[in-house]
């Protein structure tokens, strides 16, 4: 493809993931998501895809370099997350809790890593960047 075609089904991506987050932030789900996520790893995950996503239009290259930092994130934040719920293991009354806020962040951490990852990847391969 030439000219203003070749971005055309990369537009299309980024039209759907620009109407699927005020969907989501509609649908409370980003709201939520955030609400658990107390050391903030899912919005700086976020932080990085968009401006990775935004910077790929200029550099095809930004596409993958931010889908191996959102994967890099989300991975610190399975690791913090099991972190967090391994300490809440004693026999405090809190224990719970822990294993709940751990769980929450490690899983939360990675689906959102991982989200983020495979649309700059898809992305990427749109705009003709090969690993």
């Amino acid at each position: 493809m030439t000219g203003c075609l070749r971005y055309l089904p990369s537009s299309l991506l980024a039209g759907a993931v620009g109407s699927g987050l005020p969907l989501g932030w509609h649908e409370g789900l980003l709201a939520h998501v955030w609400s658990q996520d107390s050391l903030y790893i899912c919005v700086l995950t976020v932080a990085v895809f968009a401006l990775c996503f935004v910077a790929s239009l200029w550099r095809p290259y930004m596409a993958a370099a931010g889908g191996d930092l959102c994967a890099a994130l989300g991975f610190l934040g399975t690791v913090l997350g099991f972190i967090i719920m391994l300490n809440g293991l004693g026999s405090s009354p809190d224990a719970a809790w822990g294993l709940h806020e751990g769980l929450a962040i490690a899983l939360y951490t990675t689906a959102v890593g991982l989200i983020c990852t495979l649309i700059l990847y898809v992305h990427g391969l749109l705009l003709g960047e090969r690993r």
